[in-house]
């Protein structure tokens, strides 16, 4: 992975270097939450991806991991909105990177 990649880069990455990304990312994180539970587990994305991440990640209430992102991202703190932020944005120029779970639950809710 270059070191100055872009944002829209990431449609091109191969799963080696989204998982540098995912592992950084989780990294940062947990230096400001300090979870205990490093339990690996496996996310699969809609593009196909599987890449490992942590458990503490995928369980930690939404507003104390935002608190968490953006102490570990301090830019992310200029988004009045992040969550939905990275819906609009992220989602629609990465839906290949919309997690399965999440998908699958849409599913559900649209078929009743």
């Amino acid at each position: 992975m270059e070191p100055k990649t872009a944002y829209i880069d990431v449609k091109q990455l191969e799963s080696s270097d989204s998982q540098k990304i995912i592992d950084c990312v989780v990294s940062k994180v947990n230096a400001q939450i300090n979870s205990a539970n490093l339990e690996a587990k496996e996310l699969r994305y809609v593009g196909g991806y599987k890449l490992i991440g942590t458990q503490w990640y995928l369980i930690t209430d939404g507003h104390e991991l935002e608190k968490a992102v953006c102490a570990a991202f301090p830019k992310l703190k200029h988004y009045t909105n992040l969550p939905r932020e990275i819906v609009n944005k992220v989602l629609s120029d990465l839906p290949n990177f919309v997690p399965t779970d999440l998908l699958e639950l849409f599913q559900k809710i649209q078929n009743g």
